[in-house]
């Protein structure tokens, strides 16, 4: 089954107007010399892949050989987290830690889209897809690094995305996205105490200022599950319109920096 996985999540908030995470070079971290986290497509890989680069265009390096996408700084700037990707990295691109995945009680095929980090750092946000258990699936929270305390935050009708923690660390900004409504309202925003289990809808399903992106401007990306295999995924295909077409770097919106 196709997703938007987490892409869709970052993408979409800027679309709903929320200056919270939208907007070119928007960061977790503030700073004006704060490094930039982007991926680039690679053709030769079939995947993309994680970037550093500084905000004046220099030192510009690979994080990582592997495929990886939607980079996250921790809150001080040390790590990077990768949707479907287990391992934690530091920024000079060695690896912190990696995560258990499958978690506990998820079949092997699950999907942990964990990139999400508390404001404090000690916590990560999850999407969780699991196919053969549907019922599974939803925003998921856990301690950082050891992946103890799971906490279910939502269910999911179909699959919710995290986007961003609330500035105190008590709520989590996601998207809602169910693929059997029409395409002009298969998404809306909500948000949720992390303890769950209520969530609140603030902007109305299809009422973002740019619309729905037709499904012919979707492309397929390539995730991993626990067991390290590629999936397909559906995500909007959009190129940093300052970049010429065709290299495929992630859009500015959804670009994470830290200072240094």
């Amino acid at each position: 089954m196709k997703r938007l996985f987490a892409f869709f999540a970052v993408f979409a908030l800027p679309l709903f107007g929320l200056a919270a995470v939208g907007g070119p070079a928007q960061a977790q971290e503030p700073g004006p010399n704060g490094q930039i986290a982007f991926s680039r497509e690679n053709p030769a890989l079939g995947d993309s892949q994680t970037y550093i680069v500084n905000p004046d265009g220099s030192h510009e390096h690979l994080l990582h050989p592997g495929g990886g996408e939607l980079p996250r700084w921790s809150p001080d700037g040390s790590k990077i987290a990768e949707p479907g990707n287990p391992t934690i990295y530091n920024a000079d691109g060695s690896v912190y830690t990696t995560l258990p995945y499958p978690l506990p009680g998820f079949d092997p095929d699950t999907i942990f889209g964990c990139n999400v980090w508390s404001p404090d750092g000690t916590r990560l946000a999850c999407e969780v897809l699991d196919d053969q258990h549907p019922e599974r699936n939803g925003i998921y929270t856990f301690h950082f690094p050891d992946a103890s305390d799971l906490v279910r935050v939502t269910t999911a009708p179909i699959d919710d995305i995290p986007a961003d923690y609330s500035p105190d660390g008590s709520r989590i900004v996601f998207v809602r996205h169910d693929p059997a409504r029409p395409a002009s309202s298969d998404h809306a925003l909500f948000v949720v105490n992390t303890n769950g289990p209520a969530a609140s809808l603030v902007a109305q399903r299809g009422q973002d200022r740019a619309g729905p992106v037709p499904p012919a401007k979707r492309n397929a990306r390539h995730l991993h599950d626990a067991s390290g295999r590629h999936r397909p995924q559906a995500s909007h295909g959009l190129a940093d319109p300052r970049r010429k077409p065709g290299l495929g770097d992630t859009p500015a919106g959804v670009l994470d920096t830290r200072v240094v």
